[in-house]
This record gives C-alpha cells, structure tokens and sequence, in this order.
C-alpha cells in the first residue's frame, strides 16, 4: 500500500509549499492539517501563485509570492511542494505550469488523508493527493500528480494517467483506461471496460458510456462538444 509521501520515513517535521491560492487550496490546507493530527509530517510554509490580485483574503498561511520565487526553493532539502492549482477552466494548463517549474519530482509526495483507503498492491507514481474518504480498489494504477477530491472511488483494474482532476463523488467502475489531464466533475459516473483520452472535460452529474477517444470534449452527459467551442486551449 501506498504511502503518505517518501519524507514521512524521516522522523523530523518536512516543510511543504502549497502551489496555487485559490478555492483549492484550502482543501489541501485541510488534508494536510489531518495528516498532522495522525502523526506530525509536515509544516506548510506558505502558498505561491501568480494571480496575487485573486488570492483569497482569509488564508490562515502566508503568500510568500508568485511561482518564479520556486527557484530559491525547490533545491532546499527539507523543503516540498504540493499542488492546487486547476479548475474547469483551466485543468488542461496544470501539466504545463508544473513542469515548467522544474522541480524535482521526488519534491512532490503523495498526500493520503488518514480517511482514505488505498487497496491497490501497485506503487503509486508521485504528486497524487488522496481526500477524506477516497477509496482506490485493488489492481488500480496511477501514476502522477492527480487529485482526488472527497467520496472518489475507483473501481478494480483501471488505469489512470496524469494531471487528473475528480471532483467530489466521482465513481470510475473497473477496467476503465484514462489518460491525462483529464476533468470530472462532481458526481461524474464512468462505465466499467471503456476508455477516455486526454484533455477532456467531464460535465457535473455526467454519465459516460461509450469511449471518449477524441481530446478536448465537453461531455454533459449524452451530449459532446469540442471544448475549443466553449474555452480556449493552447
């Protein structure tokens, strides 16, 4: 079973930099908060963002300034990073923001809250965050910086790329194959044995049955629309 990040084998307290200071963030805020009450891992130093005229006014960490200040940080050994940046506006840029970061992948640790349940025997790539009552079935393979926010499930056998967003009460059944940089949004039910490409945005309470092998839809349930029609992508 998967841990919650690599830096917990080491008994001192890691600091951790929360990417992005939107509505996100304060879910991660939280998650990382009940990590600490179970055993204490790590201590946030703060958030970094580039919109600082958008940043939420009632934060409880402090803004240390916008993402090119990562170059001062990223080669700091106690130093880690965590990210909340991505919403349906702008899901399909995140893979992009982070790796023109450059940070070391080994600086992004799994975040698993203590509510969550992992099953699946196989190692879980780096940078996924695990919300309160997330449960992954056996078989599942995941490999980088996805989030799974609360009630997620993902059913036995399925494979999932990267840069994944599921939002809350989202169910995947088994033998489902997604790619990347991927949205569901809340309540999204995706049918068992198909397939779903990369780049494609799953509407709020969609159900998806037939293969998406197309990139940059819009599925509101049975209906699909390239997403150029309905937000810009680079």
């Amino acid at each position: 079973m998967a841990t919650t990040g690599g830096s917990q084998q080491n008994n001192s307290i890691n600091y951790i930099i929360i990417l992005g200071a939107s509505g996100g963030c304060l879910d991660l805020i939280d998650l990382i908060e009940e990590i600490n009450k179970k055993k204490k891992t790590f201590k946030i130093l703060g958030l970094l963002d580039d919109n600082i005229k958008k940043i939420r006014s009632n934060l409880s960490y402090k803004i240390l300034g916008k993402f090119k200040k990562v170059k001062f940080l990223k080669n700091k050994k106690k130093i880690f990073f965590a990210t909340a940046i991505g919403n349906e506006k702008n899901f399909f840029y995140k893979k992009k923001i982070i790796e023109d970061l450059k940070i070391n992948k080994k600086k992004f640790p799994n975040l698993i809250h203590p509510r969550a349940i992992i099953r699946t025997s196989y190692p879980i790539g780096y940078g996924n965050i695990f919300h309160a009552d997330v449960k992954i079935s056996r078989n599942v393979k995941i490999k980088n910086m996805n989030l799974f926010l609360q009630n997620t499930i993902i059913n036995h056998d399925t494979k999932i790329g990267s840069y994944n967003i599921f939002n809350t009460n989202t169910i995947v059944a088994g033998n489902v194959t997604i790619n990347n940089s991927n949205y569901f949004g809340q309540r999204s039910n995706i049918k068992d044995k198909i397939t779903i490409n990369s780049l494609n945005l799953i509407g709020m309470g969609s159900i998806v049955l037939n293969n998406i092998y197309e990139k940059k839809r819009l599925i509101i349930n049975k209906i699909t629309k390239k997403i150029n029609s309905i937000i810009s992508i680079k």
